[in-house]
């Protein structure tokens, strides 16, 4: 079964405030959805909890940070209900910098609870181009991945590479935050990258595998039968 994107949003900037942060995701109705949420912090001094898409419990999947100044935590859910739910995003810690975001795909495998992330990665560096490469793709797998440079440098674009669709790219006035996601139609190793001319002192990334759902047997039967082929 084919992954598709259903739907991205996110809070915007937030600067100063209360110890959440929340807003709405309308999830779809498809088949096998999944929802993915990534929590972007700076300085170090935000401690992020949990996180929630319709008052259920997300599941803490990776975090990629810089030591220094960037970090990137992500959390999933499988099968959220469908409609519009509230994400809840709570922490500790004085609130310097923080954008919430969410994006949910339909197509995701559910044999278990993070079945779908079938494999993460994490890349940070001072170079221009924010570039990371993921392995054991599955056929048909999607990466997701989040790009995140330092607040405290000049204002800078960052640039998705061709074959990359963007879901959304904040710049805030000194750092830069894009999201995105690319399909694959094979098995192979493959990176994702976004180009920046921001003057941050480092930039960070984190990727996610997405895992197709299996084609159920029956209808594996019919194309085998019909000489249809199977994708």
């Amino acid at each position: 079964m084919a992954i598709a994107f259903d739907y991205g949003t996110n809070s915007g900037d937030n600067l100063s405030g209360p110890g959440s942060v929340f807003y709405n995701h309308v999830v779809g109705a498809g088949a096998n959805m999944g929802i993915i949420a990534t929590v972007h912090t700076a300085f170090q001094n935000i401690t992020v909890g949990t996180v929630t898409c319709g008052g259920v419990p997300m599941t803490h999947v990776a975090i990629e940070s810089d030591g220094q100044i960037d970090r990137i935590t992500v959390f999933y859910l499988r099968a959220p209900s469908a409609g519009t739910q509230q994400m809840v995003f709570y922490f500790s810690g004085a609130l310097a910098f923080l954008i919430a975001s969410s994006v949910s795909f339909s197509g995701l495998d559910q044999t278990g609870g993070t079945s779908a992330i079938e494999a993460t990665a994490g890349s940070l560096n001072t170079t221009a181009n924010g570039t990371i490469k993921i392995t054991n793709l599955s056929p048909n797998a999607y990466i997701f991945a989040d790009y995140f440079d330092d607040p405290s440098g000049a204002a800078g674009t960052a640039t998705p590479q061709s074959g990359q669709t963007e879901t959304y790219n904040i710049g805030n006035g000194g750092g830069e935050d894009a999201q995105g996601y690319k399909a694959l139609s094979g098995t192979a190793s493959n990176s994702i990258v976004w180009s920046t001319n921001s003057t941050g002192p480092t930039w960070v990334m984190t990727a996610l595998s997405l895992k197709p759902a299996a084609i159920p047997s029956q209808i594996k039967t019919y194309l085998s039968l019909t000489g249809a082929g199977i994708g």
